[in-house]
């Protein structure tokens, strides 16, 4: 009787293949009978003038004044995670001292935010994210190929699917979600298994449904693999981006309460920092950001 031979390597990688599509199908099932807004009109037009092939900035500092609420919270935003020469104070001196891919992400995170905090949880998750946000923009000037606005946006928008999984099933969704704080890959992968799907997936899914930066999108999809730059090897960003956003979740938790900091989410942020060798200046200076910004008026600015 023959023994039975191991699947090989690109088997496994067929196997592994099928089984992201499929949680991503159901990811795509749950999102499609739920109600999510789409991308807010401001940001359609954003993105449709920037991509013109000579796009106007005096255009697009119209549209960023067409909401005040949201501009104001554009401002607040572009002044703790952009690094200019001078203080932004309205949407033109935004349009001289960033650059339009600057503009365009921070003004999707400002337009998104308005849809995910309803009620206390979803307020606390978002304050958590901003904080993330926050850590991984700091975390990038080390990190050669990452703008600050596309790690703050990684960091800002990696738990979106948390927030949508949670209006599907309040509680319930709780108990699976929160021991991911100190076990981010066995908690993530008893999520994946009962559900079907996990908040990564819903991330992902969410991400595209709303036109965010593809490499931010994938990266929200892989911050609870252990294998992520294996998975991305030929997308360095992604990787980056991945990795960005798990040291920085370290750095929040840790500052947030030492009770968090359990063996996993060592190796999880170890696992992180293995691929993006940051110094422990990075390190100190994101704890620093997150201090010195983390409990400010950045969430409820745009409610």
């Amino acid at each position: 009787m023959k023994r039975a031979a191991f699947p090989s390597r690109q088997e496994i990688r067929v196997i592994n293949y099928m089984a992201l599509h499929e949680h991503i199908r159901t990811a795509q099932a749950i999102i499609k009978s739920m109600s999510v807004p789409d991308m807010p009109v401001e940001l359609v037009m954003l993105n449709e003038e920037i991509e013109k092939k000579f796009s106007n900035i005096v255009t697009v500092a119209h549209i960023i004044e067409k909401n005040p609420e949201m501009l104001a919270d554009f401002i607040n935003v572009a002044n703790k995670v952009v690094v200019c020469k001078e203080p932004i104070r309205d949407a033109r001196t935004a349009t001289h001292l960033m650059g339009m891919e600057e503009i365009r992400n921070l003004y999707a995170c400002t337009a998104i935010k308005k849809h995910l905090a309803d009620d206390y949880y979803e307020r606390e998750l978002l304050s958590f994210s901003v904080k993330v946000g926050l850590a991984a923009a700091e975390l990038s000037y080390w990190v050669q190929d990452v703008s600050r606005t596309e790690a703050y946006m990684a960091g800002l928008f990696h738990h979106v699917g948390v927030v949508y999984l949670y209006r599907r099933d309040k509680e319930g969704y709780r108990a699976l979600y929160e021991p991911q704080t100190t076990q981010p890959f066995d908690a993530h992968d008893r999520e994946l298994e009962l559900l079907g799907t996990s908040h990564t997936h819903m991330g992902l899914v969410l991400a595209k449904k709303w036109h965010v930066n593809d490499n931010v999108a994938k990266a929200i999809l892989l911050h609870h693999d252990q294998n992520f730059a294996c998975v991305a090897s030929h997308h360095p960003k992604v990787c980056h981006l991945a990795a960005l956003i798990m040291v920085a979740t370290y750095i929040v938790l840790d500052t947030q309460d030492e009770e968090f900091v359990h063996s996993q989410l060592k190796a999880y942020r170890s696992v992180a920092l293995e691929h993006l060798a940051l110094p422990d200046t990075a390190l100190r200076a994101a704890e620093s950001m997150v201090r010195k910004f983390g409990s400010t008026g950045l969430v409820v600015a745009s409610h």
